[in-house]
């Protein structure tokens, strides 16, 4: 906890703080980068020093020891949760990363690939929870390492991993630098660094039903959780919802569709903005944005969102509103293709009136699928 001497100071200094927050930020990470080029990853901090400079006159002894107090106060508490992390999975850090080398490269759609990579060595594979993604450490132009996080697509066997890398490519916006590389340069025979399996968004286990609703790039999670139900011969009702512009843009279209098909409990119902339909013995299709509510939801079930942060925000809600079929008492697990979880967490109870009122539409399509930056 803070001092009883720093509190006070650190509320009063809070509002020129966070007038001042973007100019702060700039400095700290220009002075960090500057004295340590090797830290770009990002773990030594000097912002304390930044918050100086902006401040002027405001920043006194006290505010600046006050500040420093509320630093390490964070520092420690971060340390300590990292070590937990480490404890609950059983992993040391010095055994969080190892080499992997690239057996297969397919390209899914006009900017999205998926590769899959098999382990270099003997030595055991923590295995992955259905939901997990793993950190790639890439090697830059500049001789520096940057990591970033990508979903695994598909349950693993112990001796591979498959996950897919889009291409950010924003007009009028640098392309994004890793998934530049990654596109680029990575051909088969190479290795990676990777990272054990993280993410605490995994699906649970049980015989509950289980819905998927997904937006664009946000199906890649999803893949990965029906990888793991179809593996398993499972036998939980599963529905899967996903909105997208065109068939084109599917990303893991027939992985998905042959993993529904060896399921003997399973739907699919895809929307469309554009382009022609591509119905199967697996899946129903449909134009426009995505309704969850003109759906055939089942009771009780578990529900997983992965997309743009309007598009989980707009169907959650309509998931949780009067009206929606089996809709009591449910849980809703979200997070964007960044990989931080989203608060859409929730419960309602629904009556069993079926609402008479338009359907909301849920965008899905390409004007709204905005890419999450990067995580660092």
């Amino acid at each position: 906890m803070l001092s009883p001497t720093a509190l006070p100071v650190i509320k009063a200094a809070l509002p020129a703080v966070g007038a001042n927050i973007q100019d702060i930020a700039q400095r700290f990470y220009a002075r960090l980068f500057d004295a340590h080029p090797e830290l770009l990853d990002g773990v030594f901090n000097r912002g304390n020093q930044a918050g100086v400079e902006v401040l002027g006159d405001a920043a006194t002894p006290e505010v600046a020891a006050a500040w420093e107090e509320v630093y390490w106060l964070m520092a420690n508490t971060l340390i300590n949760l990292e070590r937990g992390l480490y404890d609950a999975v059983g992993l040391a850090p010095d055994t969080i990363w190892r080499n992997w080398r690239v057996v297969e490269r397919v390209r899914e759609t006009v900017d999205v690939m998926t590769l899959t990579v098999e382990r270099t060595d003997g030595r055991d594979v923590k295995p992955s929870l259905p939901g997990q993604y793993v950190t790639v450490q890439m090697p830059t132009r500049d001789n520096t390492h940057q990591p970033r996080q990508y979903s695994l697509t598909a349950a693993d066997d112990g001796h591979h991993r498959r996950f897919a890398v889009k291409h950010v490519a924003d007009p009028g916006k640098p392309d994004g630098e890793v998934s530049t590389l990654l596109h680029d340069s990575i051909r088969v025979g190479d290795e990676l660094v990777l990272s054990a399996p993280s993410g605490d968004v995994v699906m649970e286990s049980t015989d509950r039903p289980v819905v998927f609703a997904s937006a664009g790039i946000g199906v890649t999670p999803m893949a990965g959780m029906l990888s793991h139900l179809t593996r398993q011969h499972s036998a939980r009702q599963v529905v899967f919802l996903h909105a997208g512009a065109s068939p084109a843009t599917f990303v893991l279209r027939g992985q998905v569709k042959a993993d529904l098909g060896g399921l003997p409990n399973a739907a699919m119902i895809t929307w469309y903005e554009q382009g022609p339909a591509d119905a199967g013995p697996y899946g129903e299709v449909r134009t426009g944005f995505m309704d969850v509510r003109s759906a055939d939801l089942p009771a009780d079930a578990a529900y997983y969102l992965c997309g743009p942060l309007p598009f989980m925000q707009a169907v959650r809600t309509d998931l949780l509103s009067p009206g929606v079929a089996g809709c009591a008492a449910r849980a809703v697990n979200a997070w964007h293709p960044g990989h931080a979880r989203q608060d859409l967490t929730g419960r309602a109870r629904c009556p069993r009136a079926v609402s008479e009122g338009p359907p909301h539409r849920v965008p899905g399509g390409r004007q709204d699928r905005k890419r999450a930056r990067p995580s660092p």
